[in-house]
């Protein structure tokens, strides 16, 4: 067959649907090539419409294992897996459907759900075992971590094994299981001070609009969203987040004396208020979409915040750039589903979770 003779290059674009460039590796890997593959956008109608779907492939030799890596979100040249670092292996990262470099002309919403994905994935991996007849293992993180468990479920014989890092498996649009978790992190004197931290910036909402405003123009991003709703938003995700990335020392939470610009640029530096850009918001809309249609979100309780709280809950539609007759129907038995056929039937794979994170 063509893809089984000449420059691995060649052999690459020689696959059907497959478009390759060679790219400046990374870590160390001799080669590295840019993918775009193209996906039908929906694969129960595989005539239909098409788009292109972006991969990047780090190369050692075919003869070794493959680290399978599709993301939950983009990817980058950049993208790679620990496990792939580990036992230097290929290493193959697929952007999700609906991210940037992965988005059909047409963004026909019903059609990005955990089955369409899985069914990308399984089309990258028959192509790519064309060349790469070893080994395969699956492996991602987060989001990333859901996404190998949905491919293992629709096609368990595509991996010889799983990874999976810190994967939620969520029940609800707005998952409470959470919240009884995060309170019990920590000591009570930290809790305190998280909660204190949150109540002071609340209480200075007013007077802190100013400098949240002008830390995006700093930091040279976009911001269209109102900022008094956007701020307290994002105080109100502080506690999540200062346990999620569990990187920052209670000494870091800056006290009463605090100025506005400090507390701004902790609370920066804790919520990644970037996401907050418009950027980043256009970034994560297919993200939102899934979270409100079939994976979840956390639901984040603020009893003793809500004294403080004065702003209206802005439209999902009109943050996220969505249509605004969109609706958002929770499927409810996906993501039950899946995990009851991983607790019957997924064999071969190491789910990875450790310390505070929720």
């Amino acid at each position: 067959e063509p893809w089984e003779r000449g420059d691995l290059l060649q052999r690459l674009n020689a696959i059907p649907g497959v478009n390759a460039v060679e790219i400046q590796p990374h870590y160390g890997y001799p080669r590295a090539f840019q993918l775009d593959i193209t996906q039908p956008v929906n694969h129960r109608d595989p005539s239909g419409p098409t788009f292109s779907q972006r991969a990047y492939l780090s190369h050692v030799s075919e003869s070794l294992p493959m680290v399978f890596a599709p993301s939950g979100y983009g990817t980058s040249p950049q993208s790679g897996q620990e496990l792939a670092g580990i036992l230097q292996t290929n290493c193959l990262s697929v952007t999700h459907r609906y991210f940037p470099d992965a988005r059909p002309a047409i963004l026909d919403w019903q059609y990005l759900d955990i089955w369409q994905s899985a069914e990308d994935h399984h089309q990258v991996v028959t192509l790519l075992k064309k060349i790469y007849k070893g080994q395969w293992v699956s492996s991602g993180v987060s989001k990333g971590g859901e996404t190998v468990l949905f491919h293992k479920r629709f096609h368990p014989q595509d991996v010889d094994a799983t990874v999976a890092y810190v994967a939620p498996l969520l029940f609800s649009a707005e998952d409470p299981r959470f919240m009884p978790y995060l309170r019990t992190r920590g000591t009570p004197e930290v809790r305190a001070a998280i909660t204190d931290f949150q109540r002071r910036a609340l209480e200075r909402n007013a007077t802190l609009l100013d400098d949240f405003e002008d830390w995006f123009t700093q930091q040279n991003l976009s911001f269209s969203l109102a900022p008094a709703p956007a701020l307290e938003s994002a105080v109100v995700s502080y506690q999540w987040n200062f346990w999620q990335r569990n990187v920052f020392e209670p000494s870091q939470i800056p006290g009463p004396q605090a100025t506005n610009q400090e507390i701004i640029h902790h609370l920066a530096a804790v919520t990644r208020m970037h996401f907050d850009a418009d950027e980043y918001r256009d970034y994560f809309r297919a993200y939102i979409y899934q979270a409100l249609t079939e994976i979840g979100m956390p639901s984040l309780e603020f009893a003793e915040l809500e004294d403080l709280l004065t702003e209206e809950e802005e439209d999902v539609r009109e943050i996220y750039g969505f249509p605004p007759d969109l609706e958002f129907e929770y499927q409810h038995e996906s993501i039950p589903g899946v995990l009851t056929w991983l607790q019957q039937y997924g064999h071969r794979i190491i789910y990875i979770y450790g310390e505070v994170d929720p």
